[in-house]
């Protein structure tokens, strides 16, 4: 699965496409260290690659991870129980702090992490 990953990204789009798959992976696993379990064992020897970012791929996963808890908000089960409000009105507001501040963090992963590959 790693060399896979390789030849899809290279050292410079390393971080960004972990950053995305990790979205993905999210999706289906909530617990962070599933997530690990899941997403290590091929990321990070795809990321000891020449060029890449060991720090910047590990810390893409963490907030894509995070991210996603924005896509599934158990954090606010209790809120909404409390609340007497249904999970829809919870997740549109959500929904669109997932897209304007997960573009963030996508766009720091494409265009800066790469730049400190050599450090």
């Amino acid at each position: 699965m790693a060399h896979a990953f390789i030849h899809v990204a290279s050292g410079t789009t390393l971080p960004f496409l972990s950053y995305l798959a990790s979205g993905v992976i999210t999706l289906f696993i909530t617990s962070g260290g599933g997530h690990w379990a899941v997403r290590g064992p091929f990321t990070n020897p795809a990321a000891m690659q020449p060029g890449a970012s060991l720090a910047g791929t590990s810390m893409a996963i963490v907030a894509s991870e995070m991210a996603g808890s924005l896509l599934q908000p158990f954090w606010a089960i209790p809120v909404v129980a409390i609340a007497g409000v249904g999970v829809q009105r919870v997740l549109g507001f959500t929904l669109v702090i997932l897209v304007r501040a997960g573009s963030l963090p996508g766009l720091v992963y494409l265009l800066v992490v790469p730049t400190w590959a050599g450090m």
